[in-house]
């Protein structure tokens, strides 16, 4: 992989405030920046449990979160 592929890449994104909210709440008490945690979950989105007709649920995408940070030790 070439620095340019690991490069990361900046994009404005506009959140409503309540969800920007419940990012800032999720991100502190796991002890992540806002950007690593929607880029957590926009990862988790993008997992072995979804597939092109079926995105994950909600449920899927806490429980892959949830396993994600057992292995990291969170």
């Amino acid at each position: 992989m070439s620095k340019e592929d690991q490069r990361i890449h900046p994009y404005p994104v506009r959140l409503t405030k309540e969800l920007r909210e419940k990012l800032d709440t999720a991100a502190k008490a796991a002890g992540r920046s806002l950007n690593a945690e929607m880029l957590l979950r926009l990862e988790a989105s993008f997992s072995e449990l979804s597939t092109d007709d079926q995105p994950m649920t909600a449920a899927q995408v806490r429980e892959l979160i949830r396993e994600e940070l057992t292995k990291a030790g969170k």
